[in-house]
């Protein structure tokens, strides 16, 4: 499973890659519910609002019945804004 930023709700080219995780493999129906920290790669402008979106064999390696449900996309989220220290 690989984990890209997103400006939007489509997979696309301009989406930055930001981790990935091994998966075994899951019989048809069940998920996996397992935490996963990625990380911005440094000098990424991170757009506001961003997605974060979820890609199952990214590479196309397991062979599927249905190849259409491998992506999945978070709900917009806001991204965090520097605060200024006040003195």
């Amino acid at each position: 499973m690989r984990f890209y930023l997103s400006a939007d709700e489509t997979f696309d080219s301009g989406d930055v890659l930001l981790g990935a995780r091994a998966l075994p493999s899951l019989s048809p129906g069940p998920g996996s519910s397992v935490i996963t920290t990625v990380m911005v790669p440094a000098g990424t402008v991170v757009p506001n609002p961003y997605r974060v979106i979820a890609v199952v064999d990214a590479f196309g390696q397991q062979a599927e019945l249905d190849e259409s449900n491998n992506i999945t996309v978070s709900e917009p989220r806001a991204a965090a804004t520097p605060t200024a220290s006040a003195r």
